[in-house]
Protein backbone atom coordinates (compact mmCIF):
# COMPACT_ATOMS: atom_id res chain seq x y z
CA UNK A 1 0.00 0.00 0.00
CA UNK A 2 3.32 2.25 0.87
CA UNK A 3 4.52 1.70 -2.19
CA UNK A 4 1.20 2.48 -4.13
CA UNK A 5 0.69 5.48 -2.45
CA UNK A 6 4.54 6.71 -3.38
CA UNK A 7 4.43 5.27 -7.08
CA UNK A 8 0.98 7.73 -7.23
CA UNK A 9 2.47 10.85 -5.78
CA UNK A 10 5.85 10.08 -7.72
CA UNK A 11 3.80 10.12 -10.78
CA UNK A 12 1.81 13.32 -10.16
CA UNK A 13 4.61 15.33 -9.18
CA UNK A 14 6.64 14.59 -11.90
CA UNK A 15 4.08 15.41 -14.19
CA UNK A 16 3.35 18.50 -12.75
CA UNK A 17 6.89 19.46 -13.69
CA UNK A 18 6.56 19.18 -17.26
CA UNK A 19 4.39 21.00 -19.71
CA UNK A 20 0.98 19.79 -20.39
CA UNK A 21 2.36 18.67 -24.14
CA UNK A 22 5.11 17.04 -22.52
CA UNK A 23 3.47 15.26 -19.95
CA UNK A 24 2.42 12.11 -21.31
CA UNK A 25 5.67 11.38 -22.81
CA UNK A 26 7.86 11.67 -19.30
CA UNK A 27 5.21 9.56 -17.31
CA UNK A 28 5.99 7.02 -20.21
CA UNK A 29 9.71 7.23 -19.83
CA UNK A 30 9.60 6.73 -15.64
CA UNK A 31 6.85 3.83 -15.96
CA UNK A 32 9.08 2.33 -18.58
CA UNK A 33 12.03 2.79 -16.36
CA UNK A 34 10.79 1.82 -13.13
CA UNK A 35 9.20 -1.28 -14.11
CA UNK A 36 12.78 -2.26 -15.88
CA UNK A 37 14.68 -1.75 -13.00
CA UNK A 38 11.32 -3.81 -10.89
CA UNK A 39 12.20 -6.78 -13.83
CA UNK A 40 15.77 -6.27 -13.54
CA UNK A 41 16.32 -6.38 -9.83
CA UNK A 42 13.56 -9.27 -9.56
CA UNK A 43 15.48 -11.42 -11.48
CA UNK A 44 18.76 -10.24 -9.92
CA UNK A 45 17.85 -11.13 -6.62
CA UNK A 46 16.34 -14.30 -7.43
CA UNK A 47 19.47 -15.38 -8.76
CA UNK A 48 21.44 -14.31 -6.09
CA UNK A 49 19.55 -16.16 -3.76
CA UNK A 50 19.71 -19.09 -5.70
CA UNK A 51 23.63 -18.57 -5.72
CA UNK A 52 24.57 -17.03 -2.63
CA UNK A 53 21.79 -16.93 -0.30
CA UNK A 54 19.98 -14.54 1.90
CA UNK A 55 22.83 -13.45 3.56
CA UNK A 56 24.14 -11.84 0.49
CA UNK A 57 20.90 -10.80 -0.76
CA UNK A 58 20.36 -8.77 2.68
CA UNK A 59 23.80 -7.28 2.49
CA UNK A 60 23.37 -5.99 -0.80
CA UNK A 61 20.05 -4.43 0.19
CA UNK A 62 22.06 -2.19 2.83
CA UNK A 63 23.28 -0.38 -0.36
CA UNK A 64 20.81 1.54 -1.25
CA UNK A 65 19.57 2.11 2.07
CA UNK A 66 22.86 3.64 3.27
CA UNK A 67 22.50 5.89 -0.15
CA UNK A 68 19.04 7.11 1.12
CA UNK A 69 19.99 8.03 4.13
CA UNK A 70 23.05 10.15 3.43
CA UNK A 71 20.72 11.80 1.06
CA UNK A 72 17.96 12.38 3.33
CA UNK A 73 20.81 13.38 5.92
CA UNK A 74 22.65 15.81 3.35
CA UNK A 75 18.58 17.28 2.46
CA UNK A 76 18.51 18.42 6.44
CA UNK A 77 21.01 19.67 7.07
CA UNK A 78 20.53 21.97 3.90
CA UNK A 79 17.57 23.34 5.34
CA UNK A 80 14.63 24.59 3.45
CA UNK A 81 15.07 27.37 1.10
CA UNK A 82 12.13 29.86 0.43
CA UNK A 83 10.94 29.05 -3.52
CA UNK A 84 10.24 32.49 -5.32
CA UNK A 85 7.51 32.46 -7.55
CA UNK A 86 8.06 34.29 -10.78
CA UNK A 87 5.52 37.32 -11.65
Amino acid sequence: MGWNFLYTGGSTLLTRAYLPEERNRAQGLMDTAVFWTMAVSSFSSGALITTQGWAWLNLGSLVPIVLVMAALGWLALQGRKPVSVPA
